[in-house]
């Protein structure tokens, strides 16, 4: 039987290596580069601050470390076992007229604070609500 003689184009092996040997040494300089970016403090001389996740809720503190302990005779004029999900404004404002403040957060929600609770709106309608300082025993 003959024998099978294989052929190599040895100047198309040596540029594929010179090319790949390119590649490599692009993609190392690049990384080196983007290592030592990240490495570096920023030259005003300030500190990085960490990055803070905006949830879409304003931060309110509870009642009890604004205002201490809540007085004795705290009658809850309203019942919030009326409320339903998905309620518009206007049914919420017939149940509970005259929030005490209203802030837009920067992602669209709507909140109405109350001395009691606070309401959260999404798109015009009652998105979620949550009870202030309920006092003990109530």
């Amino acid at each position: 039987m003959g024998e099978r003689a294989i052929v190599v184009n040895t100047a198309a092996v040596r540029a594929t290596l010179n090319g790949m040997k390119l590649f490599l040494r692009l993609v190392l300089i690049i990384s080196a580069l983007l290592i030592a970016a990240c490495a570096t403090a920023p030259d005003s001389g300030e500190s990085i601050q960490p990055l803070t996740l905006d949830t879409g809720f304003p931060y309110r503190p509870s009642p009890e470390a604004v205002y201490g302990e809540l007085p004795e005779p705290f009658v809850r004029l309203v019942d919030l076992s009326r409320l339903r999900v998905g309620m518009t404004k206007a049914e919420v404002l017939a149940i509970f007229p005259d929030p005490r403040t209203i802030n837009v957060s920067p992602r669209g929600l709507e909140v109405w604070e109350y001395g009691f609770a606070q309401l959260h709106f999404r798109n015009g309608q009652l998105a979620n609500w949550f009870e202030i300082g309920r006092p003990r025993g109530l």
